[in-house]
């Protein structure tokens, strides 16, 4: 009995100690214990077997990791909640216990999960080692009260008037039980409605469906994918279960490394600098064939290169290295920094970035995938050495360049339903810097090949939309395929291939169910 009691307590703790970090989380600001533990085992596993379930799993993926890793807050609050409760509990042992706890996590664990000493190697507004030690806290505290035992129950009193069987350590064993369960069921929904509200990843409003009854030629307002995505709907995917709100205020983006004179700049200063406007295209690098994780943007700010060279870069530089609040990093290529497209923004589609699309500055590098578009922005270091980033070190590609997509809109992939007769199938398609120059549709399996229309795309860093007339045969089972090419001739490449490491390959396919006339 005295071991489940120690066990259930510890558990109970352990969930009380997981609130505590949730409320400091959501008031103070992050990293957490179980953000630092998530990110550790990211890393640790291989690239394959991370997009794989990436893959399977979707945008649960991230959220089933937290929950596990707060089961197993649960269960090593219970292991050591069995260990303390077969021993006296006095203050001075719960204090030790504290001590230990603090000790272990501040100089052994954080260390070997790549949080350095204390915790101090991960940014944070307040400094990881204090709200773990506010956790520790409550957790000792919360173990200390629930194992305590009242004297009067250990006492023989022959007035007891209770019931025959009555058992007040089983009592208390299932109080103990409801109250773990209640606080374990609350830290689950807490975080997960965190992680959601921090936005761990979105998916865009699924894309109109096009009627395909016009015989007229369809103009650009008629296209069913507008040519800016709207801000709402621009996808999002980060590392973190709960991404960081920066304040505006006391922020400061520095430059330094190999330069001369390393500075810094407020919001205010950056935006005083010579802006400089662009649409570019934005597609995650696990985007799948026909997938979502994609939008275009009209993107406002400063020129890198600007910032350089106000740094003065010294001979021998290779890489610029971004590292952002959320501690994630990530590099390109010095060549590909001093590019003119390759900006730090502060404006996307006319207004401030959003929290969860990197405020107060990110970075947009045409012609590479969305990892490397750093959100965020703390600071900007120039190095002399090949540095890998948060998912280089994982086998995702480290050059990254944008594979030639392209993708059908319409017909919509959820209801892939067209009425007999003629019409238009509609789509995008994007090679990253490299443009379009043409894209071809089959609407019988490949037996055939048709150019399609291209509507002007709003920049050379930007998708293209395309459509093409197609006349339905009523009752038919069509396949629609289309495929791209780049604006130097280059095919879309046909073979397909999962998004790891590269980004994914082949073409977008869509099995077509035309009505009877």
């Amino acid at each position: 009995m005295q071991s489940r009691m120690g066990w259930i307590a510890g558990a109970t703790a352990g969930a009380a100690a997981a609130l505590a970090l949730l409320l400091m989380r959501a008031v103070l600001g992050g990293p957490s214990l179980p953000e630092v533990v998530q990110d550790a085992i990211v890393l640790a596993t291989p690239g394959a077997v991370f997009s794989f379930l990436l893959d399977t799993l979707r945008f649960a993926g991230r959220p089933l990791l937290f929950a596990l890793i707060l089961v197993g807050m649960f269960v090593v609050g219970g292991a050591i909640g069995r260990i303390y409760g077969a021993r006296p509990r006095k203050g001075q042992s719960a204090l030790g216990l504290a001590a230990v706890l603090f000790v272990v996590l501040g100089l052994v664990a954080f260390p070997l999960l790549g949080a350095g000493l204390l915790g101090t190697g991960r940014m944070a507004d307040v400094p990881l080692w204090l709200t773990t030690a506010v956790a520790i806290a409550v957790y000792v505290g919360a173990l200390h009260l629930l194992l305590r035992r009242p004297a009067v129950e250990s006492e023989t009193r022959p007035e007891d008037t209770r019931p025959a069987g009555f058992d007040p350590a089983r009592r208390r064993l299932l109080g103990q039980a409801a109250a773990g369960a209640s606080l374990a069921g609350l830290a689950l929904v807490g975080w997960r409605a965190f992680a959601l509200g921090g936005s761990v990843a979105s998916t865009p409003t699924p894309r109109p469906a096009a009627t395909n009854t016009s015989t007229t030629p369809p103009s650009a307002a008629e296209h069913p994918t507008p040519d800016i995505t709207v801000v709402g709907t621009f996808y999002n995917v980060s590392k973190n279960f709960a991404d960081p709100h920066v304040a505006a205020q006391g922020w400061k983006l520095r430059v330094d490394g190999q330069v001369e004179t390393p500075y810094e700049l407020s919001l205010d200063e950056l935006k005083a600098l010579p802006p400089v406007e662009q649409p570019a295209t934005l597609c995650c690098i696990s985007n799948e064939i026909g997938g979502d994780l994609i939008g275009n943007g009209q993107w406002k700010g400063v020129r890198l290169a600007d910032l350089l060279q106000k740094a003065g870069v010294k001979p021998g530089a290779v890489k610029v290295v971004f590292h952002c609040r959320d501690d994630y990093t990530d590099s390109i290529a010095f060549d590909r920094a001093t590019m003119p497209g390759t900006l730090v923004v502060y404006e996307m589609n006319g207004g401030p970035l959003t929290d969860k699309h990197g405020f107060p500055a990110r970075v947009i590098v045409p012609g590479i995938f969305g990892m490397k578009n750093a959100k965020w922005l703390q600071r900007i270091e120039v190095a002399s050495v090949d540095f890998k980033g948060f998912w280089q070190q994982q086998g995702w590609s480290d050059p990254a360049p944008y594979q030639t997509m392209s993708r059908i809109d319409a017909p919509p992939q959820s209801n892939p339903r067209v009425p007999a007769g003629p019409g238009f199938v509609y789509g995008v398609a994007f090679a990253g810097d490299r443009g379009i120059g043409k894209v071809e549709v089959t609407t019988d399996n490949g037996a055939s090949w048709r150019e399609a229309k291209l509507l002007p795309a709003t920049g050379p860093f930007s998708w293209v939309r395309w459509s093409l007339e197609w006349d339905a045969p009523a009752g038919a089972r069509a396949t629609l395929q289309v495929r791209a090419y780049d604006g130097a001739g280059e095919p879309q490449i046909a073979q397909p291939n999962p998004p790891y490491p590269d980004g994914a390959t082949g073409y977008h396919t869509l099995n077509v169910r035309v009505a009877e006339a």
